[in-house]
């Protein structure tokens, strides 16, 4: 199923009698992202997990192509990864791309000289599969009775043990494009299903160099504004906000950008995933640690332990995507995911070694294991 060359860059193993690894690479506009985990009966264990800035998309936006830098600096980040994977006997490995090599007209020339220097096969996803991954790495979230912690009022935590709404809104603000997802949940069958996504020119990238000529506070109005008028298309089609005011909507956000906010609300000396994945904050606790943010210089950006010099460039266009949805759809409690495409790739990967084994659950309880899992575990439903 895996071809890799040069052969010695990757082992992968086919006896499926062994404790299998898996692999997944994440290759956005802006990051590339590994993830390198082993599934057993007890579940997934995350092995490592790491992250790139390679701006792959730089400047895409005007010239339709990826930029030889871009490639050259991404080329790096993915030797880099295969190097790494070099160390593991892997029963399987997945690369995918999103955006910005959708929109590149030289994507293909970048796809096979990576397989030259690298061995690595890419594979571009299309915006459907790229929202479904992000769903699918939030299974085990999203039938959960969040705790909320809200480092201002501890109170807040008494509100949230009864709050199971049958509607979930996911969000993932990328490097060039935003991915929604509108999902219904069947609690009594422990089941989710996605019933509508859309995957908007909305991206960090894209909108800072469509705006970048402005100056800060009103090139962050004017993106704030263009997020609106994208995100209403969605709001036309799904009515989400109707279910908003009969408090039926959880709100799930799987982006950088949110689980920056929720460091700087938690005002985290430096980025834990672990204080972070699964956590339940409230809209006024993000909104308040966005105006913080948006207060900072961009020096003082770049020396914050939970942004640092890569991202202070970007970050305030993904705020104001974040600050769009906000308005749009003001749910009072926001779910904090620390995963993506690779935890979904990952889990899809287990998924499929547990059926080729036979040690299949029945369908009709395909997502009740999600419900148990701890916060910041990967559910892996048939």
């Amino acid at each position: 199923m895996y071809t890799l060359t040069p052969s010695s860059a990757l082992t992968l193993q086919s006896d499926k009698s062994c404790t299998p690894i898996y692999a997944a690479i994440d290759l956005g506009t802006t990051s590339c992202r590994l993830l390198v985990a082993r599934y057993s009966s007890r579940g997934i264990h995350i092995i490592e997990r790491c992250s790139r800035p390679v701006l792959l998309g730089e400047d895409l936006k005007h010239t339709g192509r990826l930029a030889e830098s871009a490639i050259t600096r991404t080329l790096n980040a993915l030797k880099h990864y295969a190097h790494r994977l070099s160390r593991h006997s892997l029963s399987g490995l997945q690369v995918v791309t999103t955006e910005a090599c959708r929109y590149a007209t030289n994507a293909q020339d970048f796809i096979q000289r990576t397989k030259r220097e690298t061995g690595l096969d890419i594979r571009i996803i299309t915006s459907r599969e790229e929202a479904e991954l992000a769903v699918e790495s939030c299974s085990s979230l999203l039938g959960l009775s969040p705790q909320l912690t809200h480092p201002t009022s501890p109170t807040a935590l008494a509100s949230a043990a009864r709050f199971l709404p049958s509607r979930t809104l996911l969000f993932d603000i990328g490097g060039g494009s935003t991915e929604l997802s509108w999902i219904r949940l069947d609690h009594q069958a422990d089941r989710h299903h996605l019933t509508g996504t859309t995957s908007l020119k909305l991206g960090i990238m894209s909108l800072f160099e469509h705006f970048s000529h402005l100056p800060k506070q009103r090139a962050y109005d004017a993106m704030f504004d263009y997020a609106y008028q994208k995100l209403k298309t969605f709001e036309k089609v799904h009515c989400i906000r109707k279910d908003i005011e009969r408090q039926n909507v959880r709100m799930v956000g799987t982006s950088g950008i949110v689980t920056t906010l929720a460091s700087i609300a938690l005002e985290l000396d430096r980025y834990r995933r672990s204080s972070i994945d699964g956590l339940c904050l409230g809209r006024q606790t993000l909104m308040h640690a966005l105006h913080q943010l948006k207060k900072m210089s961009h020096s003082d950006m770049g020396r914050h332990p939970c942004i640092g010099r890569h991202r202070a460039t970007l970050i305030l266009s993904g705020c104001a995507i974040f600050d769009a949805i906000q308005s749009l759809w003001p749910v009072e409690r926001v779910m904090i995911a620390d995963r993506g495409l690779r935890d979904g790739m990952i889990v899809r990967m287990a998924r499929e070694h547990r059926r080729s084994i036979g040690r299949a659950r029945p369908a009709q309880r395909s997502h009740r294991a999600s419900s148990h899992q701890p916060v910041g575990a990967l559910a892996v439903p048939l």
